[in-house]
């Protein structure tokens, strides 16, 4: 694999592991005192980056919550508009990837081409 696949290679698993991230907190948004995930993303060596997922704690939501004798509960800290932007993001960067490693193997086969 050339650096350049290695590179893309991992940053289609970085932008899958966000989509599964934002979708895991798309599912939850509606869990009282969820906190919604990030994932980080590093560049490493020879392309290959490090992505870990945290758990962000923002200050706590609290909303009044009808018919429990107007208890406060920790409401969750997504936003589907955040969340929104996330995927997008995440898709397009996939796409690029992609692109990447198409034309990766194009170069490669035509320099074989040209070798034979």
């Amino acid at each position: 694999m050339t650096p350049a696949t290695m590179a893309a290679t991992s940053g289609l698993l970085a932008q899958s592991i966000a989509l599964q991230a934002s979708a895991h907190n798309v599912a939850n948004m509606n869990t009282d005192g969820f906190n919604k995930q990030r994932v980080s993303m590093v560049a490493g060596a020879n392309g290959v980056g490090r992505v870990s997922v945290q758990e962000i704690n923002s200050p706590d939501v609290l909303m009044l919550q009808s018919g429990l004798d107007g208890l406060l509960l920790q409401s969750s800290n997504v936003s589907l508009i955040e969340e929104s932007i996330v995927r997008l993001t995440a898709t397009r960067v996939y796409q690029a990837n992609l692109v990447v490693i198409e034309a990766e193997a194009e170069r490669l086969e035509s320099l074989l081409r040209a070798v034979a």
